[in-house]
């Protein structure tokens, strides 16, 4: 099922919810940004502080009050499965550290996923006051003007933006992808809080985004974007991107075949 006529007060409210989760969550951390806040450090080695803990409460608490029987799954709390067929993914600061430092790429990002499609997602990143939501066949908004696909031909003079997870075996293998080819790209960043991936859509020269091992409610609002941007997605196999890969690599469709050859290039 999609967000169509047939169903348009049920998708206008969830529509509406989406943004304003995303932006009430960006606005929170935006209050506490470069604050003195309680830092713990979780089994996988990442932050999280109170800020995180606090959002993701209130979110899930927003979302509880329009749609009980909806399923919740977050970052900092255990999932609320309730066999629903709608399942919300929340990340209330992706970014962490970056938050804690003092360096403006953090933000909320959620998904809607309803069965095995993601409908709706919105990014929201406060410090550069940079909305950025999608809707299933309506396309990609930022900052609520409608995005327009522009072409890119050469793998050269693309930048490629590199994000992965926190394990030794993710750092591995990201470390191999650029021993195998990091001269085909004319530079690489990387931001340290995937849903800034996004500005991507903003910048013509950065058409390439990279995220290695990583859990769905990172990689899913990214995904939904890009895919109603019309990129290509993969994972780092070179196969079509599905909601159950831990990997995302979405690409300009005029690079799309080199960026496959990296991805078959490298000893993962």
């Amino acid at each position: 099922m999609h967000l169509n006529k047939s169903n348009n007060i049920n998708s206008l409210q969830l529509k509406a919810l989406c943004i304003n989760l995303a932006r009430t969550g960006g606005k929170f951390a935006l209050k506490h940004y470069k604050e003195q806040v309680l830092v713990s450090t979780k089994k996988d080695k990442s932050f999280v502080t109170q800020v995180d803990l606090n959002i993701e409460d209130k979110l899930r608490s927003m979302v509880s009050i329009q749609f009980p029987e909806h399923n919740i799954f977050g970052e900092e709390n255990e999932d609320l499965d309730q066999k629903s067929d709608y399942t919300w993914y929340i990340d209330p600061i992706d970014g962490t550290s970056n938050f804690i430092f003092g360096i403006p790429l953090f933000g909320t990002s959620v998904a809607l996923r309803h069965d095995n499609k993601i409908i709706l997602s919105a990014i929201y990143l406060p410090a550069i006051n940079l909305l950025i939501y999608s809707q299933e066949k309506m396309g990609v908004f930022i900052n609520n003007k409608k995005y327009e696909y522009k072409r890119n031909s050469e793998l050269s003079s693309t930048t490629l933006v590199v994000d992965c997870g926190k394990s030794d075996k993710a750092r591995s293998d990201y470390a191999s992808f650029l021993t195998s080819n990091a001269d085909k790209f004319r530079s690489i960043r990387q931001f340290g809080c995937v849903s800034s991936h996004a500005i991507l859509l903003n910048k013509d020269n950065l058409n390439l985004s990279m995220i290695i091992s990583a859990p769905s409610h990172d990689l899913f609002p990214l995904a939904s974007i890009y895919q109603e941007a019309k990129f290509k997605l993969f994972n780092r196999y070179g196969e079509e991107w599905t909601t159950s890969s831990s990997d995302l690599i979405a690409c300009k469709k005029e690079i799309s075949n080199d960026v496959i050859k990296c991805l078959k290039a490298t000893k993962w």
